[in-house]
């Protein structure tokens, strides 16, 4: 088959990532840049920095492992602070905040007040994730 030059290849999946068919094997898109580019394979995941899934170029995609990827995904639909990682719990009474550690659940804590919860999920994913932080800033105050 034939295409015309300056077209993306491949095609996009329902889940918005672009797949390439190579010698009948199908490859993600961006998996395959960071591969041309860099000369091997990523170790983890590729995150998509700005969240768009067909947004293959090099700049924005890293290398990075499930709970770096996860740091990235964006606020869940039935979220009740408006900040994830931090939920309401009934039972205490409290907002409690959670984040994930090679891919396990971790209460960090539990707080009568949503700004001290929301200030130590942000603390935490600054010490745990820097840069795949939403929140870090290079070392400077955002």
């Amino acid at each position: 088959m034939r295409i015309k030059s300056g077209t993306t290849a491949g095609s996009k999946e329902k889940n918005g990532y672009i797949v390439i068919a190579i010698e009948g094997k199908y490859y993600k898109a961006h998996r395959l840049a960071y591969f041309y580019v860099n000369k091997k394979w990523p170790k983890n995941n590729i995150d998509h920095i700005n969240r768009v899934r067909d947004d293959n170029r090099i700049s924005n995609l890293r290398d990075a492992t499930f709970d770096e990827n996860r740091m990235n995904n964006s606020i869940y639909s039935n979220n009740t602070s408006g900040f994830p990682g931090v939920s309401w719990h009934k039972g205490k009474g409290k907002w409690v905040v959670k984040t994930s550690e090679a891919g396990k659940e971790k209460t960090n804590g539990a707080f009568e007040n949503l700004i001290d919860a929301v200030a130590c999920r942000i603390r935490s994913e600054i010490i745990n994730y820097g840069e795949f932080s939403p929140f870090f800033s290079g070392g400077k105050c955002a």
